[in-house]
């Protein structure tokens, strides 16, 4: 699943109501498959910026992550999109406990775009 032009999110206070917080997450990649005895996700999501929405504020943008395109030596890989803002990927594992769920996470995520990569998570 691709979700391009992404998701945005409010935080709203009650009283006063008013906005405070404005999320926004771009350019969204899933992948989610099912195997017999797993499931797995990854997950990228190439921007992030969360916004302050408080009048008169004194700093409007409270966290912006620059697009970073990956290099090869010491030039930069020609024709290769930016890296993802956030990677996730995880396998859930079937457990022989009826109480208990097994999860392995990747420490560094190998987003492919449709597939999990080669390696193993």
């Amino acid at each position: 699943m691709e979700l391009s032009g992404g998701i945005g999110m409010s935080l709203v206070s009650r009283k006063p109501p008013e906005e405070l917080i404005y999320l926004r997450l771009g350019g969204i990649r899933m992948n989610v498959e099912v195997l017999s005895g797993s499931q797995r996700l990854a997950l990228a999501v190439a921007d992030v910026q969360v916004d302050n929405q408080l009048f008169e504020a004194q700093c409007p943008v409270l966290l912006y992550v620059n697009p970073v395109v990956p290099k090869h030596g010491d030039r930069q890989a020609l024709g290769e999109p930016p890296l993802p803002a956030i990677t996730l990927e995880a396998e859930r594992l079937s457990s022989p406990n009826m109480n208990a769920e097994i999860f392995k996470v990747a420490d560094r995520a190998a987003f492919t775009g449709n597939s999990f990569g080669s390696r193993r998570i």
